[in-house]
């Protein structure tokens, strides 16, 4: 019983959704803006190896400027993000919804090294 309740309830959410991707896309721009807005009230953030710099939405995406310090692994980094975004119950909501959040690692003179883009595809990885 639990498992068609289940079934019909992620059945009605695709069909809801289908219906519905115009103010789905306008939902999730409000998010990001939202969020993006929300994590400017606390910038410039150092965290020792990295500091974050700016962060601005575009469309559905929250766009994350990091200036990195120090010689660390930009891959370990970004894979320890990852997991922090996707088992974060907020931002996985928000993934969920739409948002996606594009990593940008500056070098130290501020040139761009790397840009990785965290999505709910990426938390199925």
């Amino acid at each position: 019983m639990v498992l068609y309740k289940l079934f019909f309830t992620m059945i009605l959410f695709l069909l809801i959704s289908s219906c519905s991707a115009k103010v789905n896309n306008r939902t999730s721009y409000s998010l990001a803006n939202y969020r993006s807005e929300i994590l400017n009230q606390y910038l410039p953030y150092d965290m020792g190896d990295m500091v974050l710099l700016s962060v601005m939405s575009i469309k559905n995406d929250v766009n994350i400027y990091v200036v990195k310090n120090s010689n660390i692994i930009t891959k370990d980094f970004l894979y320890f993000i990852t997991l922090r975004f996707c088992n974060n119950l907020e931002i996985r909501e928000l993934l969920n919804r739409g948002v996606s959040y594009r990593i940008v690692i500056l070098n130290f003179k501020k040139v761009k090294e790397t840009e990785y883009i965290i999505s709910i595809k990426s938390c199925s990885k």
